[in-house]
């Protein structure tokens, strides 16, 4: 039924009419069409919220992994920047370095992720609304934000590896 007021003001009048109408017929569930679209909806609203929350999760251990990698990487190779640096590299280039050697690392996992995406999107299609698994622009704009994550991930251990000192990085050795 249609009306000016808010349903809930509206429920008296209605059951009113109703047990004027027909004393014996019952009214038990009163509800607005809007409560009750939204409670049929509600456990697909759960599964998305909880995807939505794995999904966070997932980024912030690929964040950390990725700084990990790289800052072990850059660890690994602290007398090779101190040599660089020594030798009267710029504090930029070393930095450049890492950056192009973290872009490069990005660009493989991405390249993995899509292939792997690709030969999945039989599992994706049931979970997803409206959107096509094999669609170029998500796809893309995915890849470019695991890239540009990638890159996040990198900028420490790449300041710290044009922080370094190449008296005192050598000398440990």
């Amino acid at each position: 039924m249609r009306g000016r007021l808010e349903p809930k003001e509206m429920v008296n009048s209605v059951r009113a009419t109703v047990h004027a109408i027909d004393p014996l017929l019952p009214l038990t569930r009163v509800e607005s069409m809007q409560d009750a679209v939204e409670g049929g909806q509600a456990s697909q609203r759960f599964d998305a919220v909880l995807i939505s929350l794995f999904a966070c999760v997932a980024v912030l251990l690929a964040v950390i992994g990725c700084y990990s990698v790289i800052a072990a990487a850059v660890a690994l190779r602290t007398q090779e920047m101190a040599i660089r640096l020594a030798l009267g590299a710029q504090r930029s280039s070393v930095a450049e370095l890492v950056l192009a050697w973290s872009v490069r690392l990005g660009l493989v996992g991405c390249g993995l992720g899509v292939l792997v995406s690709l030969c999945t999107t039989r599992l994706l299609r049931s979970l997803l609304f409206r959107v096509d698994p094999m669609d170029a622009l998500n796809i893309a704009g995915s890849g470019l934000l695991l890239l540009a994550m990638v890159i996040g991930a990198a900028i420490v251990p790449a300041l710290r590896a044009a922080r370094l000192d190449p008296l005192q990085a050598l000398h440990v050795e």
